[in-house]
């Protein structure tokens, strides 16, 4: 019985998880949707120099 309990609660809780991911990602409703913004990698500074053997 307690595991039957423990499935249900998981599924009601993955169902929850999908309906907030959903309304976070829902544009809002006075702003145009727009893709997300495009940040270009960066190396970290130490890859760019060239160290000595």
């Amino acid at each position: 019985m307690v595991w039957v309990a423990l499935a249900v609660e998981a599924i009601v809780l993955l169902a929850v998880a999908g309906v907030a991911v959903r309304w976070v990602n829902k544009p809002a409703l006075n702003t145009p949707a727009q893709p997300a913004e495009q940040v270009p990698a960066v190396e970290p500074v130490g890859a760019l120099i060239e160290q000595p053997a």
